[in-house]
């Protein structure tokens, strides 16, 4: 309803406005809002409407369908031995995958393993290539590719022989005589032949080992620099734990009965690594073990440290050592030597910061 003001001056004139305005309001009074029913008439007299419509939410509900598909990868160059990971699980050369980010980590004995986040989508193809890429093809579905590169991890081995002179010989190639040192050396199991004596060795990932020839047998001589006491004394078992907290990490018996893990993902960079560490004692009697650590990340030296553990029968054969790092995604390696050199254990672990 709406009001207004009528002005005249005459009668005449009153008379001539208010029928003015009685037209006015007969005039839009009959001009109603259609109904529903008159409007719908409307639309189903217009095809295009209703196709457009049905389009839209044809669409929709592929769009849906086409979220939840799978993705689909291919392994390409893969070699014997090689092992493939998406998070923590196995994969084969080809086949299918939930959409989704994971975390691609490939290894191989001898090489440092290779990590970095993959992004599968639905209807899409994850080509990875491990030695390197071939042509790309014209093939649907389209295609991504991720270029793995696989680095040597490599090892020292120093050569002596009484009397000396002797010609040596690793995996049949011949490396010159005795004394040598052979560096850069693929870690893992090779075959050695020193004069006429033959025997196989397996060397760790940044260890230097030191073998001797000596009456006829081919000694690894790395840890006769250690007093005698110090000899026998073998690491059983290494497990690693990640901890937010200086005070817990700093308490090794947080850490009991607990069996470790090699993969973690941090939702902060700064954490400690706590390293607990189980020995076996040729007898009952204290010591201290002068230990060397080494952190290596992506295959490089990040962190070197030595301590002193003491070690004695009962709970004392176990200890713990912490490391506080500011962690980034990768692959790390965690070594523990003897002053002298002789390797006591390794262990690798993957870090995913999220």
């Amino acid at each position: 309803m709406q009001f207004g003001y009528i002005c005249c001056k005459t009668a005449e004139q009153c008379r001539s406005q208010v029928a003015s305005r009685a037209h006015f309001i007969r005039f839009h009074s009959d001009r109603r809002m259609p109904s529903f029913t008159t409007r719908m008439k409307f639309i189903y007299r217009k095809p295009s409407v209703l196709f457009w419509l049905g389009l839209a939410m044809w669409s929709g509900s592929l769009f849906a369908q086409a979220s939840s598909a799978p993705g689909f990868y291919r392994i390409i160059g893969r070699e014997p031995g090689t092992i493939i990971y998406f998070d923590e699980d196995t994969v084969n050369t080809a086949g299918q995958h939930p959409p989704g980010v994971y975390t691609l980590r490939v290894e191989r004995e001898g090489y440092l393993a290779h990590v970095k986040p993959i992004r599968i989508v639905s209807d899409h193809v994850v080509e990875i290539n491990i030695r390197s890429a071939g042509m790309r093809s014209a093939a649907r579905p389209a295609r991504q590719r991720q270029m793995v590169r696989l680095y040597p991890m490599p090892a020292t081995l120093v050569v002596t022989s009484n009397p000396p002179g002797q010609i040596v010989w690793l995996d049949e190639t011949e490396r010159g005589v005795t004394p040598m040192v052979l560096e850069n050396i693929l870690a893992g199991r090779h075959a050695l032949k020193i004069g006429a004596v033959s025997d196989t060795l397996s060397l760790r990932m940044f260890e230097t080992k030191r073998v001797r020839l000596e009456t006829g047998r081919i000694k690894d001589v790395t840890a006769e620099e250690l007093p005698l006491e110090l000899r026998g004394i073998q690491l059983t078992r290494l497990n690693l734990f990640m901890e937010a907290g200086e005070a817990k990490a700093r308490d090794c018996g947080n850490f009991d009965g607990k069996p470790g893990a090699t993969f973690f993902r941090l939702e902060e960079d700064g954490a400690f690594l706590v390293c607990r560490l189980t020995f076996d004692l040729p007898d009952d009697n204290s010591v201290n073990l002068p230990v060397r650590f080494r952190l290596y990340q992506d295959g490089k030296l990040k962190h070197e440290v030595e301590h002193d553990l003491p070690l004695s029968p009962g709970n004392g054969k176990r200890v713990c050592y912490f490391h506080h790092e500011w962690w980034k995604t990768g692959e790390y390696i965690l070594t523990v030597d003897g002053i002298p050199g002789n390797r006591l254990g390794e262990v690798k672990f993957t870090v995913i910061r999220q």
